[in-house]
C-alpha cells in the first residue's frame, strides 16, 4: 500500500486556514456567546501565545505564513471574547494584560540551516510577518481589531450614517484567514440591545489596550472616530447609543485622547464607519482645538439634558475632569 502524497506548501497552508475557520465557527464563537463574562477564551489566548512561540522555535522548516494564520486566530480570540464581556468587568483587564505581556516578549527567533535541515551553517531567523515581527510588533493586531470593531459598528443598529452587514478583514492581503463569514454569525439572532452592548464592550477593550500602551497611536484612532460620530454628526436617533461609546472611551483612555490631541496627528480613514462630521469646524485629525470643540459640545448637551443620570451628563463630567486634571485652573 502506497503512502499518501505529502501536501505541497500551498495545500498545507490552505488546510490550516480551513481548520482555523472551522474552529472559529464551532468552538470560539459558541464559547464566547455561552460564557459571557465568564468565557474561558482568555485561557486559550494565553496558552495559544505560548504554543505559537514554541512551534516557531521547534519547527525550523515551517513557513511564516502558517504563523500568520495562527496569530490572527489569537487576535480573533481576544476580540470576540472582549465583545461578549461587559465593558466594566475586570475580565477585560485580564485579556488586555495577556496581549500586553506578549508584546513585551521581544522578537521570536529560531536556528535554521542555510542549506536546509542538517546542511550548511546555522543562522538565526526572526519571526517576521508581512505586518511586522512576532511578538514585538504585535503583527495584524491593529487591522484585526479594527475589522472586528467596524463589523460590530456596521452590523446593524441605530447609528445613523453607519450601514452594512460586515467588514472583510481589511489591511491584510494574500493568503490567510478572512473575517467575512465569521463575524456576521456573531450577531445572527441577537437583538439591537445585545448588539449595542457588544459595541460598548469592544470599544472599552480597545480603550483599555490604548491605556496600557498597546499600539497606542494606531488604536487611538478608534477614540477619534467615536468622538467624531457622537459629537460632530447630526443625529436624529442613536445619540444615546453613541454616547455610551464615548463614556467608556473617556473612562479608560480619556487622558491619552487628550494627550494625543495636544500632540496633534492625522486621521486614519480606515477607521471611518459613517458619513458626515467635519472635525467640529476645525482641522481634521487630532488637535487641541478639536478636543475643545468636543468639550464645548458635551457642555451644550449637558445643559439640555433633563436627567442628571443621562449619558450626556456623565460624558460631560468625564470630559471636564480630564481637562481640569491636565490644565488645572489655567
Amino acid at each position: 500500500m502506497s503512502s499518501p502524497t505529502p501536501l505541497s506548501p500551498s495545500q498545507a497552508l490552505a488546510s490550516t486556514t480551513r481548520l482555523s475557520l472551522l474552529a472559529r465557527r464551532t468552538m470560539v464563537l459558541p464559547e464566547a456567546r455561552r460564557g459571557g463574562n465568564d468565557n474561558t477564551l482568555w485561557q486559550t489566548l494565553e496558552s495559544g501565545i505560548a504554543m505559537l512561540s514554541r512551534r516557531w522555535t521547534m519547527s525550523p522548516s515551517l513557513p511564516i505564513e502558517h504563523f500568520e494564520v495562527e496569530i490572527r486566530d489569537l487576535w480573533y480570540l481576544f476580540c470576540l471574547s472582549a465583545r461578549y464581556i461587559d465593558a466594566d468587568c475586570a475580565a477585560q483587564d485580564r485579556l488586555v494584560r495577556i496581549v500586553g505581556v506578549a508584546g513585551g516578549w521581544g522578537v521570536l527567533t529560531r536556528a535554521r540551516r542555510e542549506g536546509g535541515e542538517g546542511e550548511g551553517e546555522g543562522v538565526e531567523e526572526e519571526a517576521r510577518t508581512r505586518e511586522g515581527r512576532i511578538w514585538s510588533d504585535l503583527p495584524f493586531l491593529v487591522g484585526d481589531v479594527r475589522g472586528m470593531w467596524k463589523e460590530c459598528m456596521m452590523g446593524g443598529g441605530k447609528v445613523e450614517g453607519v450601514e452594512g452587514e460586515g467588514v472583510e478583514g481589511e489591511g491584510v492581503e494574500g493568503e490567510g484567514v478572512e473575517w467575512e463569514g465569521v463575524e456576521g454569525e456573531g450577531v445572527e439572532g441577537e437583538d439591537e440591545e445585545e448588539r449595542q452592548r457588544q459595541r460598548v464592550n469592544l470599544t472599552a477593550a480597545i480603550a483599555r489596550l490604548v491605556s496600557v500602551g498597546v499600539c497606542t497611536g494606531e488604536l487611538g484612532q478608534c477614540g477619534l472616530e467615536v468622538m467624531r460620530l457622537a459629537l460632530e454628526t447630526e443625529m436624529e436617533e442613536g445619540r444615546v447609543e453613541m454616547m455610551g461609546l464615548v463614556r467608556v472611551w473617556l473612562r479608560y483612555a480619556g487622558h491619552l485622547l487628550l494627550m494625543r490631541c495636544l500632540a496633534g496627528g492625522p486621521t486614519d480613514e480606515r477607521w471611518r464607519v459613517g458619513e458626515g462630521g467635519d472635525g467640529g469646524g476645525v482641522e481634521d485629525g487630532f488637535s487641541k482645538d478639536r478636543f475643545v470643540a468636543w468639550k464645548r459640545k458635551l457642555e451644550e448637551l449637558r445643559m439640555s439634558a433633563g436627567d442628571d443620570d443621562a449619558e450626556d451628563v456623565k460624558c460631560a463630567s468625564a470630559m471636564g475632569y480630564i481637562w481640569d486634571s491636565y490644565h488645572g485652573l489655567r
